[in-house]
This record gives structure tokens, sequence and C-alpha cells, in this order.
């Protein structure tokens, strides 16, 4: 299991992932990141450390455009 980054908490990671699951499970433009940005009210680095961990947790995927949440309700999207 992945430590969460510094000053990440699992419920930082919950909502950001709702917030994703909410566009569709991916972010592939401005307007779905920007969107996820109002959900959360994160700054893009704490949106990028979230990104990463996913990434390095298993749980999302870098896309051409952006990236795929690939957990939860997201696994088969």
């Amino acid at each position: 299991m992945e430590t969460l980054p510094d000053g990440v908490s699992a419920g930082d990671v919950a909502l950001f992932q709702s917030a994703v699951t909410a566009q569709g499970c991916s972010i592939a433009n401005d307007a779905q990141a920007a969107a996820v940005e109002a959900a959360t009210g994160f700054d893009s680095d704490k949106l990028r450390a979230i990104t990463q961990y996913l990434t390095l947790a298993g749980q999302s995927e870098p896309v051409s455009t952006g990236f795929r949440l690939t957990s939860g309700q997201c696994a088969n999207a």
C-alpha cells in the first residue's frame, strides 16, 4: 500500500475520486480538470499529488490527455 503524500488525507483522496467519477472516471480536458478542482477546492499541487498517489497505488492510469481512474465505480468504466 502506498503512503499518502504529505498534506493529503484518506478523505481528500475519497473526495477527489468522487469528483473524478462524476466527470466520467477520467480527466481528459481543462473543463473536466476545472470541475474536479472546483468540486474539491484543492490547489494544483495537491491534485497532482493525489493523482500520482493513485497511479502508484494502481488505482489510476495516465492516458494521452490526462488520466483515468481504474478503481471503485470506475473499475470497469
